[in-house]
């Protein structure tokens, strides 16, 4: 459940060298990626791998439903060995604010657009988690990368690349450091691929990747 948190905490939602290809695009031509205009009916399947095994253990779909001045509204549906769906609510930054497992205050720190390489940004928020009493605080440092062009199932997109340091700092118990990467694509207003940093010398058993493995995503 703990690496599942951290997966949506950056969410959420791990490298497959078979199936995906990073390459060089023009970085001098990568201007700056703003805020997305997220529309009802926008829809963004991905699949969670296995990074030993190869196998799929995870489908996520979601699809926006609504949107305010602030928020996003997402349902989101779940398929593994058990199926579930649920309500999830992000800020108009595509930064978790609120779902039926966890609540964010003030919201995740996922993006902080405009994005162009050589953007940093920090933030520290708060997890409560439903049915347990006390919240999670955790310390996001985050740096677009790169600009390169980047192919998943769903196509080949070009994408900033963003690595991500997030430190959980309270309560004590479970205190630690997690490192992660993700490819967020303008044209498919959303991440593409995410990736966890395996330390060295760590087993990468449990490891997910997530890939974008289809999308509908109006201009």
């Amino acid at each position: 459940m703990a690496r599942w948190l951290i997966l949506l905490v950056q969410v959420a939602v791990l490298s497959l060298s078979w199936n995906t290809r990073a390459a060089p695009a023009d970085e001098a031509n990568a201007g700056w990626a703003f805020r997305p205009n997220i529309h009802p009916g926008d829809r963004w399947v991905f699949q969670a791998r296995d990074e030993v095994s190869g196998e799929v253990v995870r489908t996520i779909s979601r699809l926006v439903y609504q949107v305010t001045d602030n928020e996003v509204y997402v349902k989101t549906f779940l398929k593994s060995r058990n199926s579930s769906s649920r309500i999830e609510v992000f800020d108009r930054e595509l930064n978790p604010v609120d779902s039926e497992v966890l609540r964010f205050s003030p919201h995740g720190a996922d993006y902080d657009f405009p994005l162009y390489v050589g953007k940093v940004w920090d933030n520290t928020f708060e997890v409560q988690r439903a049915r347990q009493e006390g919240r999670e605080v955790y310390q996001v440092s985050a740096t677009v990368v790169a600009y390169e062009t980047i192919k998943v199932p769903a196509g080949e997109f070009p994408a900033y690349k963003i690595e991500y340091a997030v430190r959980k700092v309270s309560p004590a118990k479970g205190e630690g450091l997690s490192r992660s990467t993700r490819w967020y694509a303008p044209d498919a207003k959303q991440m593409v691929r995410y990736e966890p940093t395996v330390p060295e010398g760590e087993s990468r058993q449990g490891r997910q990747a997530l890939e974008l493995v289809n999308y509908t995503a109006t201009p």
